[in-house]
C-alpha cells in the first residue's frame, strides 16, 4: 500500500498521466491546487530546492512525475515556476487543456514596446522574434467575438471545483504554420508586449489542444489553468477592438530567455489576473 507521503502526490501523477502535451510550464500555486495541499518549505528554500526538485525516484514527489512519464526540466524559485517535459513518448495521451472566473474588461496597460527591425521581426532585450500570426477570435454575424462556456460538458462538473480561471467565457481562434519546435513566444497587444511564455512544441501549444480551444476538463482543478487565463485575455482584448499578435523565437533552451524577459520587462499578462468589471 502506498505511504501517506506518496498518496499526497498521487493527484500530480494522475494529472500528468492524463495531460495531452509534451511540456508543461506551471507555477507552485497551480501545483498546490492540483495536490489540494501545500508544497513543503524545502521546495522553496534555495539550499534545499535542488534536491527536492531532482528527478530522483527515491523521493515520493519525483516518483509521481517520473511514473507518469515526465521529467522536471527546470525550476525558477524567484518566480516560483517549474517546467516539466514528457520523456515517455509512448505514454498514452488524453485531452487536457485549461480553464473560468469573471475577468472584466481588458486592462489599459503601459506595456513595454519592442524595438522593431522590420514588420516581420521585433526585438526584446536583443532577442529576435519572428511574426507568427495575428490572433483573431472567431466572430459572429454582428462582428463580436463568439464566446464559449464548455464547463457543463465535463463529466464530473457537479463534483469538481472550477479552477481560479475556470468561469469563462472563452474564445476560439486558429493559429497555423507554427513550427513543432521549442522556443519562446510573445503576445503583443496594439504593439505593446503583453505576455511571454515557453513551449517545447510551439505548434501544439497554440493549437486546438492548447490556447486556441479550451476543453471542458481545463475549466476545473487539475486542468491547465494557464490556457484559460491567456485565452480569456485574448477574448478581452478582442472585445476592446485591440490588435493581438503572436511572435516566436525558436531556441532549444527557452527557459532562461523567458525568465529574463519577464523579470526585466514585466509583461502585464504574466503572473496576475485581469481586474474585474468596475
Amino acid at each position: 500500500m502506498p505511504s501517506k507521503a506518496a498518496l499526497k502526490y498521487e493527484p500530480l501523477r494522475l494529472f500528468l498521466a492524463d495531460f495531452d502535451a509534451s511540456e508543461w510550464a506551471t507555477t507552485f500555486t497551480e501545483l498546490e491546487e492540483i495536490l489540494q495541499d501545500q508544497l513543503p518549505p524545502s521546495a522553496r528554500k534555495p539550499r534545499n530546492y535542488q534536491a527536492w526538485w531532482g528527478n530522483d525516484a527515491s523521493h515520493v514527489q519525483a516518483r509521481a512525475w517520473l511514473d507518469a512519464g515526465w521529467s522536471k526540466d527546470g525550476v525558477d524559485l524567484g518566480t516560483e515556476r517549474v517546467m516539466f517535459v514528457r520523456v515517455d513518448s509512448g505514454h498514452r495521451e488524453h485531452g487536457v487543456t485549461e480553464a473560468p472566473t469573471p475577468w472584466g474588461r481588458a486592462e489599459n496597460f503601459d506595456a513595454p514596446r519592442p524595438s522593431a527591425k522590420s514588420s516581420d521581426v521585433v526585438c526584446f532585450l536583443g532577442y529576435e522574434f519572428v511574426h507568427a500570426a495575428a490572433i483573431e477570435p472567431v466572430r459572429g454575424r454582428d462582428g463580436a467575438p463568439l464566446e464559449f462556456m464548455p464547463q457543463s460538458r465535463y463529466a464530473h462538473a457537479e463534483t469538481t471545483r472550477l479552477n481560479r480561471y475556470g468561469e469563462g467565457p472563452f474564445c476560439r481562434f486558429d493559429v497555423r504554420g507554427l513550427p513543432p519546435a521549442s522556443g519562446v513566444y510573445a503576445v503583443t497587444v496594439d504593439d505593446g508586449l503583453a505576455y511571454v511564455g515557453i513551449a517545447v512544441d510551439l505548434a501544439r501549444r497554440w493549437g486546438p489542444m492548447g490556447y486556441a480551444n479550451i476543453s471542458p476538463r481545463n475549466c476545473f482543478v487539475g486542468g491547465q489553468s494557464t490556457n484559460c487565463k491567456l485565452n480569456q485575455y485574448i477574448l478581452l482584448a478582442a472585445r476592446e477592438g485591440q490588435r493581438v499578435e503572436l511572435w516566436i523565437h525558436e531556441d532549444p533552451d527557452p527557459a532562461p530567455i523567458e525568465t529574463s524577459l519577464i523579470r526585466r520587462l514585466n509583461p502585464p499578462w504574466n503572473g496576475h489576473r485581469p481586474r474585474p468589471d468596475a
